[in-house]
C-alpha cells in the first residue's frame, strides 16, 4: 500500500514546475486579453463595422491559438486543466471585450461619433473565435485517433 503511494507521489513529482508553468501562462494570457481588449477601444469609436469585425476576430483566433499552444504543449496537464483554463478564458476575454464596447459607447456618445455597437454581441463573437482554435486542435486529435 505505501509502495503505491509512494509511486503516485514520485510519478506526480516528475514534472514539478507544471503547475507553475500552467498558471502563468493562464495569468499571461488573461493580461493579454486585458490589453487586447484596452487596444480595441480605438478600433471600435473610428472604423467602420467590417474592418473592426475583421480586426476583432483576427486578435480573438491569435490570441485563442496562443492559448491552444500553451495548453497542449505543457506536460502532463490533466482534462480539468484543459477545461478549466478554456472557460476561465473564454469567460474573462467576453467580459473583456463587452466592457471595453461599453466604454467606446460611452466615447461616442460624449464625442459624439454616432457609431454604437452591442457589447455583449461583440464579446460572445470574440469568445466564439478565441475558442474555435481550441475546438480545431480537439476536433483533429479526435478524427486522427479514429
Amino acid at each position: 500500500m505505501k509502495k503505491k503511494k509512494r509511486q503516485k507521489r514520485v510519478k506526480r513529482s516528475k514534472f514539478p514546475h507544471t503547475e507553475i508553468v500552467y498558471w502563468s501562462s493562464l495569468l499571461v494570457i488573461l493580461v493579454c486579453n486585458l490589453l487586447i481588449s484596452l487596444a480595441l477601444i480605438p478600433f471600435i469609436l473610428f472604423f467602420s463595422d467590417q474592418s473592426m469585425l475583421l480586426i476583432i476576430i483576427s486578435l480573438a483566433l491569435t490570441l485563442g491559438s496562443i492559448f491552444t499552444f500553451f495548453i497542449h504543449h505543457i506536460q502532463s496537464l490533466e482534462l480539468h486543466h484543459h477545461i478549466f483554463g478554456a472557460l476561465i478564458l473564454t469567460v474573462v476575454a467576453v467580459l473583456n471585450v463587452s466592457l471595453m464596447a461599453s466604454l467606446s459607447n460611452s466615447l461616442n456618445t460624449v464625442l459624439q461619433l454616432h457609431q454604437e455597437i452591442n457589447p455583449f454581441s461583440l464579446g460572445f463573437l470574440y469568445g466564439l473565435f478565441f475558442l474555435f482554435p481550441y475546438c480545431v486542435y480537439h476536433g483533429y486529435r479526435y478524427l486522427k485517433s479514429k
